[in-house]
């Protein structure tokens, strides 16, 4: 074979190998690697997001730091530097004492010593008595308005337990236990540890008492010296106004919607010659119904 076939030959296959060997880096070892490095980029970039959620999630916690912040600053709560059962008792003293807010209780401070928690201190105090329901409300709300920081754990409202409460307060007497927690905190920052000044202000009056007994044992005295309807005459009407007679011989004008014991008048109707009157007695509706007697000559 002539020499420079030989070298053409080898040349050829030279290539072909080479060619062979660059197709099989090309197609199945950098392919592998670039299918490695792809799945790490997707990886890096699946990290990348999180790390950039997290820095919105902890923008967040920021700006609700901030905020809390500044909803504590401006808060109408003062906490003491110290808080302790002397101060708290003249503290309640104070509000027991003001003429819309009458209580009556006993005190009992419940921990021997004070429950530290880092800054802040806290003592845990039991009030226990008697008062009528609406100054019992109105010394609730001031605790929980006013500056000083008190929190209410725990109510408990019952009928009154003697009756000497029950004389003293009336039909709205209640007898309560309450727990109530002081706090105090000995903070650097002078403007966490004082509060804002609030307007102490008064809560909405409560004409009522809403535990107070609907059924009764027994009937209130007629201490309005109003009309007891049952035995009593009706004499005549306009379309306004009723003329009854009393077993004792008065007569009464009571208009509709006019108040007598236990009730008042409800219906009046002239053309049928009637009154009728609406009575609750002990919690139970009693209807008591007055006719005209018609005399013919």
């Amino acid at each position: 074979m002539p020499y420079a076939l030989r070298n053409t030959l080898i040349l050829i296959i030279l290539f072909v190998v080479i060619n062979a060997l660059g197709i099989y880096v090309f197609s199945f070892r950098l392919r592998n690697d670039t299918i490695s490095i792809e799945s790490e980029l997707l990886t890096k970039m699946n990290e990348l997001e999180s790390i950039r959620e997290n820095n919105q999630y902890f923008d967040e916690i920021e700006q609700s730091m901030i905020h809390e912040r500044e909803t504590w600053k401006n808060l109408p709560k003062r906490l003491y530097r110290t808080e302790n059962s002397v101060e708290s008792f003249a503290y309640f003293h104070t509000l027991a004492s003001q003429k819309d807010s009458r209580v009556s209780f006993n005190y009992r401070k419940n921990e021997h010593k004070t429950v530290k928690s880092g800054d802040i201190s806290s003592n845990r105090y039991t009030l226990l008595g008697d008062t009528r329901f609406q100054d019992l409300f109105r010394f609730i709300w001031k605790l929980e308005n006013y500056a000083p920081l008190y929190v209410i754990e725990e109510l408990e409202i019952l009928p009154p337990v003697d009756r000497a409460a029950r004389d003293k307060f009336g039909r709205n007497a209640v007898h309560f236990l309450m727990t109530v927690k002081g706090y105090s905190a000995d903070l650097q920052n002078e403007e966490l540890r004082i509060q804002s000044s609030v307007d102490d202000g008064s809560p909405v009056n409560m004409n009522s008492n809403p535990f107070a007994a609907l059924v009764t044992k027994q009937l209130p005295p007629n201490t309005g010296n109003l009309l007891t309807v049952d035995n009593a005459v009706l004499l005549g009407m306009s379309s306004e106004e009723a003329y009854i007679k009393d077993p004792s011989g008065k007569v009464w004008t009571i208009g509709l919607g006019g108040e007598v014991y236990l009730g008042k008048m409800t219906i009046i109707d002239p053309n049928a010659g009637y009154v009728e009157f609406t009575l609750n007695e002990g919690g139970f509706l009693r209807k008591v119904v007055l006719k005209m007697s018609f005399r013919s000559n």
